[in-house]
């Protein structure tokens, strides 16, 4: 960064007199402006004359709107300042992420732990997992990395990939993204509370009756205890999400290091003579592994909570997929040394190796992180959720009631507590079955990212990029080509019944955009134009915002040269 901080300012300063860059921006909604002289202020600040403002009038909104949608030209535009109070200021600051903070919630975001590598070793045996956990990171991993932090330090606002697509597409598949994105977020968060479960169910013994621990009634009551701990911590603030986290991710990383090394003399590198098992559900697998290595991109939904953010996503994000390597290799290597059959794997196989490592102390210690690691994943998850809603209700894509805050901790408390209640509901369901449409709902919203980084390459080639992935847009796009191969490999490969999830969704997110736009804008011209007043105002707001960050940014580094 601080290579780069004189050419940095020189572009800056460029931006600021609009001599040749241009800024970074949305692009503007078309609005109706009527003076005494019928003359038209368009966003360039060119004036029309009458015969064009007739032509004007005589679109219907909704054409406007449309046409909107499928404009990727950007006017330009000079950076402006945004006047924002000392006490709001004050605020902010006390409750944005530093860089720890996000670190934490990086880790959260990419892995949480080791847990989720058992569902692959049962899938695909030791030797398959431990090719794919090589091949997987530079095909997959390091692309969405690559991608969140060029993308996140050039838009940082809450929405994240909402507001890039939306930058990049328009509108509708704005929407489509964010559709795809909070369906695949919600299957997630319903599936931890019963991962809770499971994990608590382990730890304690069962009745004399050798039945589980926990009936029906004590399970509800602890899904319902927890989620409403995870929303009342979220509605806090962020900065309690990110502290809260960093603390979990600590005991679970130290955790997962101690339990291994008193492992090490049982290490046995015999299982890579073994074959690999040609049943393998190469679908399910596939999906399963991909999403262990994937949710890097959701901590780009509050960027703009995150105090510096071309300063802070590089160094969290790399530090996160360190942990990522770590966590996984230390408890693989000593799992698959002690358990190197296939058929031996299962969702508590770790809780077995402590044991045998440590002895009852050891499992029970496992437990807790396993207990440790589910909290975490449903804080993050729960904070990331929350700001995709509030994205898309940002750009008009959702109610604008999700864009209201906490008055006392100025959190989005609508689109929390939406969050939790969609989790509630899909708690009462057994959703483990969904998680290859899960990801199948992943791949295509990861499908719209990776066309997003790409199309901004080519269209604002010029905008200020803090962190930019250093390839020329040709090279990125070949780059690019894996991860969104991988992508289609999990449509190919799913089942038919994921693939049928998979479809409807998408079905009912077009028909959901159709009838949001046409309920929006036939035959009601004033809430039309208000709409599109209302959506401009919160663009234009947002650019502020951007403005504001990008230049406290430049003299936080001046200062620290």
């Amino acid at each position: 960064m601080k290579r780069n901080w004189e050419e940095w300012t020189r572009k800056w300063l460029l931006c600021k007199t609009n001599i040749s860059l241009k800024s970074n921006h949305f692009v503007p909604i078309p609005q109706e402006h009527k003076d005494d002289e019928h003359t038209q202020q368009g966003n360039n600040g060119v004036p029309t004359d009458k015969d064009s403002q007739s032509s004007s009038d005589s679109q219907s909104l909704f054409e406007k709107f449309m046409s909107h949608a499928r404009s990727t030209s950007l006017p330009r535009q000079v950076l402006r300042t945004c006047p924002i109070s000392d006490t709001d200021v004050k605020h902010s600051k006390a409750n944005l992420l530093n860089t720890k903070q996000l670190f934490a919630l990086t880790f959260f975001a990419l892995t949480g732990g080791s847990f989720g590598v058992q569902e692959c070793l049962k899938l695909g045996g030791p030797m398959l997992m431990f090719i794919t956990f090589f091949l997987i990171h530079p095909l997959w991993t390091i692309p969405i990395i690559l991608m969140t932090i060029e993308m996140t330090c050039m838009i940082p606002e809450s929405g994240g990939h909402v507001l890039w697509v939306y930058r990049a597409f328009g509108p509708f598949w704005s929407y489509m993204n964010g559709a795809f994105a909070f369906a695949c977020s919600v299957l997630d968060n319903a599936m931890f509370p019963s991962l809770f479960l499971e994990y608590l169910s382990i730890l304690l013994p069962r009745t004399s009756n050798n039945l589980p621990p926990l009936n029906y009634a004590w399970g509800v009551f602890i899904k319902m205890i927890i989620l409403m701990f995870v929303t009342i911590v979220n509605v806090i603030g962020i900065d309690i999400v990110g502290n809260a986290s960093f603390i979990l991710m600590v005991f679970i990383v130290v955790s997962l290091v101690i339990i291994p090394c008193f492992g090490i003399k049982y290490i046995d590198f015999s299982w890579m003579a073994s074959p690999i098992s040609e049943k393998t559900n190469r679908g399910k697998f596939l999906a399963i592994l991909l999403w262990n290595t994937s949710g890097m991109d959701i901590v780009g939904t509050c960027a703009s909570e995150v105090l510096t953010p071309s300063y802070s996503y590089p160094r969290a994000v790399m530090y996160g997929f360190l942990l990522l390597v770590v966590s996984n290799a230390l408890p693989f290597i000593i799992g698959t040394s002690i358990f190197s059959n296939q058929e031996d794997w299962n969702d508590g196989t770790y809780f077995d190796v402590a044991k045998i490592v440590g002895g009852n102390p050891f499992e029970v210690w496992m437990g807790v992180v396993g207990l440790c690691s589910v909290m975490g994943l449903l804080l993050v998850r729960f904070c990331t959720n929350s700001r995709i809603l509030y994205g898309m209700a940002q750009v008009d894509q959702m109610p604008a009631a999700l864009t209201i805050l906490c008055p006392k901790f100025h959190t989005p408390i609508v689109a929390i507590l939406v969050t939790s209640m969609c989790t509630i509901v899909f708690n009462f369901f057994n959703v483990y079955h969904l998680v290859e449409a899960d990801m199948l709902f992943y791949a295509l919203s990861t499908l719209l990212k990776f066309g997003a980084l790409i199309q901004l390459r080519y269209t604002e080639p010029d905008v200020l990029r803090p962190f930019q992935i250093p390839l020329e847009k040709h090279l990125l796009m070949v780059f690019m080509c894996c991860p969104m191969i991988m992508c289609i490999l999990i449509l190919i490969y799913a089942s038919e019944r994921s693939q049928g999830i998979a479809l409807i969704g998408g079905a009912i997110g077009v028909f959901s955009y159709i009838c949001k736009e046409c309920f929006t804008q036939y035959g009601i011209k004033e809430v039309a134009e208000k709409r599109l007043v209302r959506v401009q105002e919160n663009l234009e707001r947002m650019q502020k915002r951007i403005d504001v960050v990008i230049e406290s940014e430049i003299k936080l580094l001046e200062s620290k040269k």
